[in-house]
């Protein structure tokens, strides 16, 4: 069972999930959680360990919890709440000795920040191989490489060769019918590169016969699979072992090996009690992005109190790197709390949305799409008039067809964009953005749209400029 998280309710410790929706205030709640540690828990800057998956995501977090502790240190010593921080509050929620151990904390907290580890997770993974050092089998000298592009390429290459020597066809497959050429050795090695390199960079993962290589040009189909898959794991296993040859560290290489210090049978414990004694607070951010090798090492190494914060239902997206089950293990068992107000976004369009998907499950029991309410400052709607959600949808016409009786993408590709450019128009032409400072009408740096590659955008902008649309 789930509950809300109430800022100013008492401070969840332990294990504990908090799901967040899009624009609920994760990183608010997050950074809120963290000065509430440090100002009643005695948890110092040195102490705090938060992950997020961007550099760019972990600068930000890192200055917005700087500015809350400062803000927190001046609530303490004037005593007045802002109206942006109301959960405040409940740090001046004590009696005289205690207030003044808090504001020391926090003061504290505020003049140590730089102590902090606020990371990616590949940093925090290789900064904890640094510390820890022999002990978690890193080869004193390793240099991290960020770009493993000509390695890989320079193994695939190696191994496509000795594979191919007899047949150069051996692993092509036919790019159509059966009577279609077959797939050149080179488009064969891209896709081997492709292959490792995603492998590498998610290393609990495991190789599957891409959808290209179902059709193998001739011989057992069968065997042709187990080829391709162990030629992929062999090639996977070679630009590791040359990389360990070289001394080199890819990012990839970071977390198996901290996965592997963490979990191994002899020295583990000893790696466990390092990390665990060295972090007494830990946070994930974007928690849903975090794979099964990943987690294995926050599972392990921080028993205590260890707060992931993320989107369950982004959880269920394998093509951002995420993964379902990796999920869905880390939060059996923990406490759940949800971020359910929006303070991003107009009522009605909450409201609407929520018609649509709240109750319903995303791949799984576990991960049910929950109820969100706007915030009590939001506006009903800014955008005038219309509804604040339409589906539209394109009925199957005969003029969309092939001479097989088939719906042709194309024409389907044509019809929907010049739909699309339709749209736009009568927003452009009929609408209004009425948001109690301003009422204007719209223009085109006010519409975003949406689009899955970067051929159908370049589509996408030519039939708007077309249409006069810049």
């Amino acid at each position: 069972m789930s509950y809300e998280l109430d800022l100013s309710g008492p401070l969840p410790t332990g294990r504990v999930v908090v799901e967040a929706s899009a624009g609920t205030g994760k990183t608010y709640s997050l950074t809120a959680l963290i000065v509430r540690h440090v100002a009643e828990r005695n948890i110092l800057a040195s102490d705090l360990l938060v992950v997020t998956f961007t550099r760019a995501a972990a600068a930000e977090l890192r200055d917005r919890t700087r500015h809350m502790l400062v803000d927190a240190a001046a609530v303490m010593r004037h005593g007045e709440v802002p109206s942006k921080f109301p959960w405040m509050q409940v740090l001046l929620e004590a009696d005289a000795d205690e207030r003044d151990q808090r504001r020391h904390r926090v003061d504290q907290a505020v003049s140590s920040f730089d102590d902090a580890t606020i990371t990616t997770i590949h940093g925090f993974c290789q900064q904890a191989l640094r510390q820890l050092g022999l002990r978690a089998g890193t080869r004193l000298g390793s240099e991290l490489v960020e770009n493993t592009a000509e390695l890989v390429d320079e193994v695939c290459r190696d191994m496509l060769v000795t594979a191919l020597v007899e047949d150069p066809h051996a692993l092509s497959w036919r790019s159509g019918g059966p009577m279609s050429p077959l797939v050149p050795p080179a488009k064969v090695l891209d896709l081997l590169s492709t292959t490792v390199t995603t492998l590498l960079g998610n290393p609990g993962a495991s190789a599957v016969p891409d959808p290209a290589v179902v059709t193998p040009a001739q011989g057992d189909t069968h065997q042709r699979f187990v080829h391709w898959v162990d030629l992929v794991h062999s090639a996977t296993a070679e630009v590791r072992s040359r990389r360990e040859a070289r001394q080199q560290l890819g990012y990839d290489d970071l977390v198996t090996r901290l996965r592997d210090a963490v979990t191994h049978p002899e020295g583990g414990p000893s790696v466990v009690a390092a990390l665990s004694a060295r972090y007494r607070l830990v946070l994930v951010d974007e928690f849903q992005d975090t794979d099964p090798v990943q987690w294995q090492i926050f599972d392990t190494a921080f028993r205590g109190d260890l707060v992931v914060v993320g989107d369950p239902k982004q959880a269920i997206y394998r093509f951002r790197g995420a993964d379902v089950h990796a999920y869905l293990a880390a939060t059996r068992g923990a406490s759940t709390l949800q971020l359910m107000t929006n303070y991003r976004s107009d009522g009605d369009l909450i409201d609407a949305v929520g018609s649509l998907v709240t109750g319903v499950e995303l791949g799984h029991e576990r991960i049910v799409a929950a109820p969100l309410r706007p915030a009590p400052t939001a506006m009903a709607r800014a955008l005038t008039p219309g509804s604040p959600v339409a589906l539209r949808w394109l009925r199957r016409d005969e003029r969309l067809l092939t001479a097989r009786g088939a719906v042709s993408t194309p024409l389907m590709r044509r019809a929907v964009l010049t739909d699309l450019a339709g749209v736009a128009i009568d927003l452009l032409d009929h609408h209004r953005l009425e948001n109690g400072e301003s009422d204007r009408a719209l223009d085109p740096g006010d519409l975003a749209v949406l689009v899955p590659t970067h051929t159908l955008a370049e589509a996408v902008v030519a039939v708007l400029d077309r249409a006069g649309i810049p």
